[in-house]
């Protein structure tokens, strides 16, 4: 009896590691990847000290505002609204 739960726990777990690495059901978002793609890059030559502190959050904030103008557009154009500009 051990034998068979063992077996079954270590089905379910290896089916659950396969379901972690290529998840399927899972949606993409190509924006916000490119979105977290740049920040990764501005986080990083912060963090090598290519860029100063305040030019990090200069554009940290022009990046988080290109990305919830492009995300506010997306939501426009799914509910069917006009833009304000």
């Amino acid at each position: 009896m051990k034998k068979v739960v063992w077996f079954v726990l270590l089905v379910v777990f290896l089916a659950g590691c396969n379901y972690i690495e290529k998840p399927k059901t899972l949606l993409r978002d190509p924006q916000f990847a490119k979105y977290h793609a740049e920040l990764y890059e501005l986080e990083r030559a912060y963090i090598h000290k290519h860029i100063t502190y305040d030019e990090y959050l200069t554009r940290r904030k022009e990046l988080d505002d290109d990305y919830m103008r492009e995300a506010n557009d997306r939501e426009r154009i799914l509910h069917g609204t006009k833009s304000n500009e």
